[in-house]
This record gives C-alpha cells, structure tokens and sequence, in this order.
C-alpha cells in the first residue's frame, strides 16, 4: 500500500467515526419486538337482554335479539289455517275438511273492491245541479262547473201573486193587489184587481164571462166575440 492510499484510508475511516457521533441515538434505526394484542373475547354470560330476547355473538360483539318464533304447525289454506287434524281441501275458499272426507268444489273470488258513490246533487234554489256542479246564484238556480263565471243577478223565486211573483221568503198576502209580506207581517185587504179569469184577473167591478179565453166584463154587459177555440 502507497503512502497515498493509507493516508486515504485513515481520511475515511475518521469521517465515518465522526458521522456516527454526529448522529442522535433517537434518529437511528432500531428493531423492536412488537407482539399483536389480541382483543377480548365477548361472553353473553355478562349481558343481560330484555325479555323475550337472546343473546348471540355476532363479529365478535354481543347482540340481544328477538327469539325466533315457533312455526305454525296448522296447514295453510288460502288466507286461513286449518285446524290441527284436517287439510286443506280448497284453497281459494280456505275451506278445510278431516282426511279423506269430501270437498266443495267451488271456486271463490275475492271480495270485489267497494263501489265508488256518485258526485251528490246539490239545490240550488227552485233547481238542482247536475252531477259535479256547484250553486252559483241560489235566487237564479243557477249551477256552474268548478271555476267557470257566474251572474250576480238577483231572481225571484217566491210564489206567483196575482200579477206579481214574491220575493224569496216572502208569501203572497193579497192576490188581486199582487202584496207579498215576510212572515208575520200585517198585510192590507183591499181589493186591487177583480176575480182570475183564466190566466188574467178582472178590473174592479167586471166578471169574468169566459175563463178560457180570460175575457172580462162588467155587469149586465155581453161578454164579446170571444177567441178562437180548437175543434172538438
């Protein structure tokens, strides 16, 4: 070995010595010995489940469920079970029979859904509205489908007095004067017209001579030519 390469070597081996001091003890690698815990095991001896529940270990982690209940041992027939000791013998009736005895053959369908009731009619006044629509104007009967316009007028639908038609509420008090009044109220007994002579009412003093043509009058006066009237 030359001067050179001792001289290179002794170099090397101070620096690596002095990158080892250098250096924390915490920074160095080190091997530790890691041992795996392993978790406890979970004991349903130490839980307490509500009634009508079990405990069952599930992952390792202890579950309280519902106890399975018992299967039916009845027989199913259709919608029902038979009793303990027969069969089904028509399932679609659910009609159930001791082994061996006979059967009705029917054929059973389910209950029908119930019938839908038809839309009411409501009054409305002196009419009433078809199927689906409302009273718009009681005085009128006047019925309108939902949303469509309706007219504000006021109608009379009281009864026919004389010449006169009474106002809802009201009743005729005085036909040959046309006086409708409320209920209760004082009506005056004075005559206005004479008597009804077919679909017209006389004046004062005349009679009436011929009701179907609803001619008038006065005493002692003949009646007229009259009106024409349809062959017999």
């Amino acid at each position: 070995m030359t001067p050179l390469s001792r001289l290179l070597l002794q170099a090397a081996l101070l620096l690596s010595a002095a990158l080892v001091t250098a250096t924390p003890s915490s920074k160095l690698p080190t091997r530790q010995n890691t041992v795996a815990e392993t978790p406890p095991r979970a004991d349903c001896a130490l839980v307490d489940c509500a009634d009508r529940h079990k405990c069952v270990i599930i992952n390792n982690i202890a579950n309280c469920i519902p106890n399975d209940e018992k299967p039916d041992a009845r027989p199913l027939c259709g919608k029902t079970r038979c009793p303990l000791g027969q069969e089904c013998c028509n399932p679609s009736c659910g009609i159930c029979t001791p082994p061996g005895r006979g059967c009705i053959k029917l054929l059973c369908r389910d209950d029908p859904p119930p019938k839908e009731e038809p839309p009411k009619r409501v009054e409305c006044g002196h009419n009433l509205c078809a199927a689906g629509e409302i009273c718009c104007n009681e005085s009128c009967g006047y019925c309108r489908k939902p949303g469509e316009l309706c007219t504000e007028e006021f109608c009379l639908t009281g009864p026919q007095c004389g010449p006169n038609r009474c106002p809802r509420g009201e009743t005729c008090c005085n036909e040959s004067c046309g006086y409708c009044t409320g209920p209760g109220a004082r009506c005056t007994k004075e005559a206005c017209l004479g008597p009804k002579c077919g679909d017209v009412f006389c004046k004062v003093g005349e009679k009436c001579c011929d009701a179907y043509c609803g001619m008038c009058a006065k005493d002692g006066m003949g009646c007229g030519g009259g009106c024409a009237r349809p062959p017999n």
